[in-house]
């Protein structure tokens, strides 16, 4: 029998995620300049997340709060209804400000 658990790893997942990332952009399946709600049709409401690039994410200048660490887990659908119910604290490309939130999305 397998057995098989999931959790989180904080910070660890980044360099995966960037480079899982990076290997699409690669192989032309992605490009860096989309706008991230080009894949997430979630934030495609609001005129400020279409500006966010998977550029902007990747670099931590999407202007995205840091995003909550809590050990409860929220479902994918409260995740992302708190990230596109937030304000953006600066314009995208302005700034850099750490987010955990920008990397929940490049995961998605």
């Amino acid at each position: 029998m397998l057995f098989r658990s999931l959790f989180r790893i904080g910070c660890l997942t980044k360099p995966v995620v960037a480079h899982a990332v990076l290997q699409l952009a690669s192989q032309g399946r992605l490009d860096p300049d989309d706008s991230i709600a080009c894949y997430i049709p979630e934030l495609e409401t609001r005129p400020e997340f279409r500006s966010i690039t998977i550029s902007h994410l990747l670099s931590h200048t999407a202007g995205l709060a840091r995003g909550p660490y809590h050990s409860r887990a929220y479902s994918d659908k409260d995740t992302l209804l708190r990230i596109s119910s937030s304000q953006l604290l600066f314009a995208p490309g302005e700034h850099f400000k750490y987010s955990n939130w920008g990397y929940y999305l490049l995961g998605k």
